[in-house]
């Protein structure tokens, strides 16, 4: 449930092939909890409605509304682009599986900024440059955008940021919130930084 305005959907990523990390990411543990349940705890913890985002993948996640990827919008933007157009409120938080540590109280902080400002999407902003996950995006100008980003036969989530009114965000400096896992050597980081 949200603690203010404005209401979210929250889209999750899990239909990646994650072929760094040699197979889904769903199911691997951070702390003795599958990634992905990890998420979509911060998922209704802060959202209004929960969209899952599977593509071609099979996931039994009660409670949510599973959507398969956009025909014919390969990569991520098919998801994205699925989510958008399904999503009940003004606003998406775009959240991926493999993001063990994201933080509640960092969503609240971006919904504040997102309640003044008349940007297409609210995103953090690290020393490696602005970050599409765990970012809010208003979401119809967000859907268009990434219609004619995916008409025009792009496939990256910077590609259709870049085509977005942006408010930026410092990150927090431990950059833990944005700590996501694509290598053996990511979970395993993700691992030693975890309390149990």
């Amino acid at each position: 449930m949200s603690r203010g305005e404005p209401s979210l959907s929250a889209l999750v990523l899990a239909g990646g092939l994650a072929r760094r990390l040699g197979g889904s990411k769903a199911l691997r543990t951070v702390g003795g909890v599958a990634m992905l349940e990890r998420v979509l705890r911060l998922a209704r913890e802060v959202s209004d409605e929960l969209l899952l985002l599977r593509g071609e993948r099979e996931l039994d996640v009660p409670g949510t509304r599973h959507l398969a990827d956009a025909p014919g919008v390969p990569g991520p933007m098919g998801a994205v682009l699925s989510g958008l157009s399904q999503a009940r409120h003004a606003w998406c938080l775009l959240l991926p599986c493999d993001l063990p540590y994201g933080d509640a109280a960092l969503v609240e902080r971006l919904r504040d900024v997102a309640k003044h400002t008349s940007a297409d999407a609210v995103l953090l902003e690290d020393p490696h440059g602005l970050q599409p996950f765990h970012g809010l995006y208003r979401t119809a100008p967000a859907r268009a955008a990434a219609e004619a980003y995916a008409a025009s036969g792009g496939r990256a989530l910077r590609g259709w940021i870049d085509r977005l009114e942006l408010a930026r965000v410092p990150a927090p400096a431990d950059g833990l919130p944005l700590l996501d896992v694509d290598t053996p050597a990511d979970l395993a980081r993700a691992r030693r930084l975890s309390p149990s």
